[in-house]
């Protein structure tokens, strides 16, 4: 069985779960599955506003956050929405020890812990709770884990250091544009007028291809004294003449040292052109545009539930 396959049994069973273990503990299973609901619109908001919600591109995904989320109510049964969203943001940027502790809402199958045993471990372990479980953080690189828990630790000192909250501020949008003065842009381009479809799916496989490129940008990331490195989870559209679609992915790049420093990315930028010549997949665009409408991940399965 591969991943899709496990994938597409176990979204609904976890949609299922995941109420059942945000109920168990609450003398009324209806509000307590209210306040989750309300809670986690909230969070998927300051997920998607701080580019932190995509995952495809190595980010969180729909599915979690509410295992996150669940987590916070299995433990704090009885809080208000504000207080699970309090409660959220400080466990998971303060208390949790990510290179030890995974998010489980309940106990593992053999099968998956013999899994985890034999592999390496993951920057992030958010583990669906039914069966045949799976790491919804499975494409979380290093540099996409310190964005996730910068964003966090940032919110929650927020939280911590205001009498009256602005809830507002904290689902603010990231001003990602202009925060960076220095991109890599990556331009994914259409030939044919009325191909649409196909080029929603070349979005989608070559966000795939993008988190290799993750990889060998993390040597810079484990310096952050020199340079902070920024990928910004969407497609932005752009206007070509030459080109009927087109559209740019990002990459912000600050230098954040007191004083002019020199970097050259271009080795890694030329693996990475490399690896997309080379990958047949890629040059003779074979994408099947229908399989991409009819197999929906997990998050999404997620999102309509909830």
């Amino acid at each position: 069985m591969d991943q899709k396959d496990i994938k597409s049994i176990n979204g609904f069973r976890s949609n299922q779960a995941i109420l059942e273990y945000v109920s168990e503990k609450n003398p009324n299973p209806e509000i307590a599955k209210s306040r989750f609901k309300d809670a986690l619109k909230v969070i998927k908001i300051w997920a998607r506003h701080n580019g932190i919600y995509d995952n495809r591109l190595g980010f969180l995904s729909g599915i979690s956050l509410a295992i996150m989320l669940a987590k916070i109510l299995q433990l704090f049964p009885n809080l208000e929405v504000n207080g699970i969203i309090k409660q959220f943001f400080q466990t998971f940027a303060s208390r949790w020890d990510w290179k030890k502790m995974d998010v489980q809402l309940g106990s593992r199958s053999e099968e998956m812990k013999v899994q985890m045993q034999s592999q390496q471990r993951k920057c992030m372990h958010i583990i669906t709770p039914a069966y045949p479980e799976y790491n919804t953080t499975d494409r979380v690189k290093m540099i996409n884990f310190n964005i996730i828990v910068a964003k966090l630790i940032a919110s929650n000192d927020y939280i911590q250091n205001q009498k009256n909250i602005v809830w507002e501020k904290i689902v603010e949008k990231e001003n990602f544009i202009n925060h960076y003065k220095l991109f890599i842009e990556i331009d994914l381009i259409q030939n044919k007028k009325g191909e649409i479809g196909q080029f929603i799916a070349q979005k989608k496989y070559f966000a795939l291809r993008l988190l290799n490129l993750f990889d060998q940008l993390k040597g810079i990331e484990y310096d952050p004294e020199k340079i902070e490195v920024r990928p910004w989870p969407i497609f932005f559209d752009k206007k070509d003449p030459d080109y009927p679609y087109c559209a740019a992915f990002l990459i912000g790049l600050k230098n954040k040292m007191h004083q002019p420093v020199q970097y050259s990315l271009q080795e890694w930028i030329v693996g990475f052109a490399k690896q997309l010549i080379n990958n047949q997949k890629y040059q003779k665009k074979k994408i099947k545009t229908q399989e991409e409408k009819d197999k929906k991940d997990e998050e999404d399965n997620l999102d309509d539930f909830l």
